[in-house]
């Protein structure tokens, strides 16, 4: 599973057609996360599979059609409740 994960990951993070912004991309991680924390009961790590990811797409939403924006603004509303519950005390990830 690790190394499927690491390979998943690396892809995500140099595809150039997937915007950051898109909701697929987004899912791929969120769904990582999410197996993170109830499968493997790691919070940490399903925190910061999900922050970046989060924080750019959430930098990238405003110029988007009314369409896409409204259902990317609705994906990161979930992503940004489940990275309040799943941040550890005294974590920095910058």
């Amino acid at each position: 599973m690790n190394d499927a994960y690491k390979l998943t990951i690396k892809e995500l993070k140099q595809n150039k057609t997937l915007k950051e912004y898109d909701i697929t991309k987004l899912g791929i991680y969120l769904n990582y996360s999410i197996f993170w924390n109830d499968h493997m009961n790691d919070k940490v790590q399903a925190y910061k599979i999900m922050y970046e990811p989060y924080k750019k797409a959430s930098e990238h939403i405003s110029g988007l059609p009314q369409n896409v924006f409204e259902d990317t603004k609705k994906l990161l509303h979930k992503i940004e409740g489940l990275l309040l519950e799943w941040k550890p005390e005294n974590f920095d990830v910058d």
